[in-house]
């Protein structure tokens, strides 16, 4: 058992020289992936299928992956800019939303040109939602993948 510690010691240490990142297990043990969900959070989930272990949640903006990737740079990375991308499309989606609420208040009166404006603009930063948001989900995708691939010793 000391030997195994000593050389695990030694491992760690050799791939900290050689920059590679420290990851404690194998992919077959800590694979992780994201399992979505529609009225909550979506979570994260370490291990094979059918003895996977929530080790996360993504949290309302997407947090929540950045603290189980943090051994992995390059995955840490993605995380962060995944969640400025998840906060980013939500404030968007809320612009958007207040636009087209105000464009469309006066629904039985003639539209004026404010109100074509902001019907104009509130689908403008709809789809910049919807683009930011997508993004989002990539960047999350790549850092699961920098993480696992990191584990797979690549």
């Amino acid at each position: 058992m000391r030997l195994a510690s000593v050389l695990l010691i030694v491992a760690a240490s050799a791939a900290a020289a050689l920059g590679q990142p420290v990851v404690p297990c194998t992919y077959a043990e800590c694979g992780i992936r994201i399992e979505a969900a529609i009225f909550s959070s979506g979570a994260i989930l370490q291990g094979p299928p059918g003895a996977e272990v929530r080790v996360g949640n993504l949290g309302l903006f997407g947090g929540g992956l950045e603290d189980v990737v943090a051994d992995v740079p390059l995955a840490l990375d993605h995380a962060r800019a995944a969640r400025r991308s998840t906060v980013g499309a939500a404030i968007v989606s809320v612009a958007a939303a207040v636009a087209l609420v105000l464009a469309t208040d006066d629904v039985y009166e003639e539209p004026s040109g404010t109100d074509v404006a902001l019907l104009a603009g509130g689908l403008g930063l709809s789809t910049a939602g919807i683009v930011l948001g997508l993004q989002a989900q990539r960047r999350q995708s790549r850092a699961v993948w920098e993480y696992n691939r990191a584990l797979a010793g690549e």
